[in-house]
């Protein structure tokens, strides 16, 4: 049997569609978004059923409730144990802001500072070991804060009954 001389020419509309570069990219981002949306849901429906295992509810009301410790730096807005968890956010949201501000306009001052002896050559060395050190110090960084937030987690960790919990 023959075929017809117009789909020898022309392929499947789905295979022009796949060959097409930017109507691959689209459909391929649709399905990505698909089930990336899909994995919250179950994330959120895993979440929703457990709460409601452990008889609680899923509210911010505990931010109205009295936080018991207390924040040392609070140069902003005053605060004692006795304030609410939500003054206590209020002020560590206003002391990450002032170390945010300060390390911008420090590291301007001293990346202003480096170029400008370098561009002089007034102390090449200098302004490389600062260039090199800043790998070292990430790095450290990295390894303190990491081994301090798995130390705090698992120091820290309740032990549940897993009979109780419903997993997807």
């Amino acid at each position: 049997m023959s075929t017809p001389a117009s789909t020898e020419n022309h392929p499947n509309i789905l295979l022009r569609l796949w060959r097409d570069k930017d109507t691959r990219s689209v459909f391929i981002q649709i399905i990505t978004m698909v089930i990336v949306f899909t994995f919250l849901g179950l994330i959120i429906n895993n979440v929703v059923i457990n709460l409601e295992i452990a008889g609680k509810d899923f509210s911010f009301g505990f931010l109205n409730y009295p936080a018991g410790y207390d924040i040392t730096f609070q140069p902003f807005i005053s605060y004692s144990p006795t304030d609410t968890h939500l003054r206590a956010a209020a002020v560590g949201i206003l002391n990450t802001l002032l170390v945010a501000v300060s390390g911008v306009i420090i590291a301007s001052i001293l990346g202003f500072t480096m170029g400008v002896f370098q561009t002089i050559g007034l102390s090449a060395g200098l302004s490389m070991f600062f260039l090199n050190s800043q790998g070292m110090s990430r790095f450290s960084y990295t390894y303190f804060s990491s081994t301090a937030f798995s130390s705090t987690f698992f120091l820290f960790q309740k032990k549940q009954s897993t009979s109780q919990i419903q997993y997807f």
